[in-house]
């Protein structure tokens, strides 16, 4: 420490010259001293015993606000807070009593006040000034007002960021950046602790990418080296650590590093996400997006993926492989009769006999409803067909329908389509193989399997198919389909003119083609909504046309299944009555019962869609299907038009003249009409008017004919 400032002769007097009262310092000493003060970069008081300031600097006038002459003369424990006053004046007199000791200190902290009451911290360093007439004490003030605050926001801030640091919902971890290439973690929270069951006192010391999974582990360490050399800013990347089960926890980590106030680079800071409730929530998504929810099986979306890429891998390699479709036998009955949930205990029951007759490298699929497949990868056609008459044997031993006290058995039908050798690839083409398959399955019989024959006189076949759907496309692009009627006469006076709409397409040599010939090419190409779109359309504009010359015509309209599941055409048909101003009852649409069989949610649904237009509704063929009657009780008709199977024998049959009888009670007790389809002579028309039947259509009432027959 130094000795203390001794000051003699003149100078002393000069500074020490007033005998009595406070002291004040001549003007030519003032002067001398104020400029030595003045060059210094704080604020100076000179202060004697008593506490009287006898010397300031101007930096002393502008931190307490005062002017020099004020300023001078005044007691130091002025410019102290009052409550401090007290303490000050006993240091003030050890200082004085022994300044070797330095009671206040050197650099300390403490605070000031202003001259208008204010108080600011200060640090106030002090030195003794030894002069002939008594000793003085120089104080250098500095006013710390600033890095107070900034101390005060640091302390605030580091505060703030231990409170979240440690509270915070996920873990944390505080590394040092000074343990080389380990770089131990000195802090941790409470969440690092639970998400990893390390201990909190376990994980500090140990290098945070030693939490790592190995797969991982590299990688985490090469980012955190780019990052500490100032290539990287932070370190985004999800991985997985082990937690302290061996278990791999699916974690998100953000790592950036903390500067210290001079911008450099102090600690690293790890924060780490749990993960594994949204991995558990992907995985169930990605789950539902590819199986179907019923079966668990693979679905239609990811069977095509998997199909594709077995067949690119069969063309790249020369690998043998095939694809399975399999349909159950009348699976529509057995929903329909039992009911669905009888229907999904089917299904998931066929499902279980796939898994076990096929084998685990087989991948299987609902492609929806009650359509299956499978892809056998690296198998050949041979052994596909013994996994097919499997499948097909578990089917028929294990699955039974239960209904009306009888037990039925289930069969199914099995198409078979191998990996082109070529080594085309085309999904679509494989998939319509075994479709084709499949149905010459069910046309074989049904409960067996069929091989898809890739035959010149079957690809002569189906390019005829794409040449009539080609045909067929055209012709509803450009309007060149053609109607004819066909009468429905009444056997009981009603004076209604009525006629089925038969369609019909004329093919290059001017031959008019019959509805069987195109119509299947129309359902398996998606034309037959279209179809039916165009003949509702024309229907109406038929009517409208001869509303004038007779409001007593009605036509009646032939329906595809397709139509029934497109809402579309209920919009049409309201929409092009509501247009043309027509009575809707004058408009019949007609539907198969075996179509009705095949589909009788959207039958009935679509049933009662015509009903409430105003539209009638008539059962076709009726009889030709496996519950006639119960479809007679769950759909709204008008009309039954009794299958042609029961009136063709008509005169020789008793059997058919009971069921035709019977028919015509029924429909008379449920007051709905009936129409005899296939009438061919005389005699059959006199036995339908004895038994109450209602109309008659066929050849000896009249056959098909243009529509110049309704001007008549």
């Amino acid at each position: 420490m130094p000795a203390p400032i001794r000051l003699t002769g003149a100078a002393a007097a000069a500074l020490m010259g007033v005998p009595a009262g406070p002291q004040r310092l001549p003007a030519a000493a003032s002067a001398t001293y104020r400029e030595l003060l003045e060059t210094a970069p704080d604020a100076m008081l000179v202060v004697d015993e008593s506490g009287t300031v006898v010397l300031a600097n101007s930096h002393a006038q502008r931190l307490f606000g005062y002017a020099e002459q004020a300023l001078i003369g005044a007691s130091i424990e002025d410019l102290v807070p009052a409550a401090a006053a007290e303490a000050h004046r006993r240091h003030r007199k050890r200082f004085f009593a022994a300044p070797d000791n330095r009671p206040m200190g050197a650099g300390t902290v403490l605070h000031g006040r202003r001259r208008d009451g204010t108080e600011f911290p200060a640090e106030v360093s002090l030195s003794a000034l030894a002069t002939d007439a008594g000793a003085l004490a120089v104080a250098a003030v500095r006013d710390v007002s600033e890095r107070a605050r900034i101390a005060s926001a640091l302390a605030d801030a580091e505060e703030k960021f231990r409170s979240t640091f440690h509270s915070a919902g996920i873990g944390m971890a505080l590394a040092s950046l000074d343990g080389g290439d380990s770089e131990p973690m000195i802090d941790v929270n409470e969440s690092l602790s639970l998400l990893t069951g390390f201990h909190h006192d376990e994980l500090i010391g140990m290098s945070f990418t030693a939490l790592h999974h190995a797969h991982w582990r590299t990688a985490a360490t090469s980012a955190l080296a780019r990052l500490l050399s100032g290539e990287r800013r932070s370190l985004r990347y999800e991985g997985c650590l082990v937690d302290a089960g061996g278990v791999a926890v699916w974690v998100h980590i953000t790592s950036s590093l903390v500067h210290n106030d001079r911008g450099a680079p102090q600690y690293c800071l790890h924060q780490v996400m749990d993960l594994r409730q949204r991995k558990r929530l992907e995985a169930d998504l990605q789950r539902m997006a590819d199986h179907d929810p019923l079966t668990d099986l693979f679905n239609r979306r990811r069977f095509l993926v998997e199909l594709e890429r077995e067949a690119h891998l069969s063309g790249a390699h020369g690998r043998q492989g095939v694809v399975m479709l399999l349909d159950l036998d009348h699976f529509k009955y057995v929903n329909d009769s039992l009911g669905h949930l009888a229907g999904d205990k089917l299904i998931t029951r066929t499902a279980a006999v796939l898994r076990q007759r096929l084998r685990s490298s087989d991948l299987l699929a609902r492609l929806g409803g009650d359509e299956f497949a499978a892809i056998l990868p690296g198998t050949t056609v041979e052994t596909a067909q013994e996994l097919a008459a499997a499948v097909l044997s578990g089917i028929r031993s294990e699955l039974r329908a239960d209904a009306d006290g009888l037990t039925r058995p289930i069969t199914a039908s099995i198409g078979i389509a191998p990996f082109h050798r070529d080594g085309h690839a085309d999904v679509t083409d494989l998939l319509s193989e075994a479709d084709i398959a499949m149905y010459d399955a069910k046309a074989a019989g049904r409960d067996c399997h069929a091989l898809y024959s890739g035959t010149q006189e079957r690809q002569s076949q189906m390019n005829l198919q794409l040449n009539l759907a080609h045909k067929l496309r055209g012709a509803l692009a450009n309007d060149q389909l053609l109607l004819e009627v066909q009468p429905i006469v009444s056997l009981d006076g009603d004076r209604r003119r009525r006629y089925e709409l038969l369609l019909r397409l004329r093919d290059e040599g001017g031959e008019l083609l019959l509805p069987g010939t195109f119509l299947p090419v129309a359902k398996q190409f998606g034309m037959a909504c279209e179809i039916d779109s165009w003949v509702t359309q024309r229907a109406v504009e038929l009517l409208a046309e001869h509303d004038g010359e007779s409001r007593n015509l009605s036509l009646a309209v032939n329906l595809s299944a397709h139509s029934l599941r497109d809402d579309r055409l209920l919009n049409l048909i309201a929409a092009e009555l509501r247009r043309a101003g027509m009575d809707a009852h004058r408009l019949c649409f007609e539907l198969t019962e075996t179509a009705a069989i095949d589909n009788i949610d959207d039958a009935r649904r679509f049933a009662d869609g015509l009903r409430e237009i105003g539209c009638e509704f008539a059962l076709d063929d009726f009889g030709s299907g496996y519950a006639s009657f119960y479809y007679l009780k769950h759909l709204h008709f008008d009309y039954v038009k009794i299958d042609g199977e029961f009136i063709r024998g008509l005169r020789e049959s008793q059997t058919d003249q009971v069921i035709v009888r019977s028919v015509a009670q029924m429909a008379r007790g449920l007051g709905k009409k009936t129409i005899a389809e296939f009438v061919e002579d005389e005699a059959t028309l006199e036995l339908l008017r004895r038994d109450g039947i209602d109309y008659a259509q066929g050849f000896h009432v009249g056959r098909p004919t243009s529509l110049s027959a309704l001007d008549g």
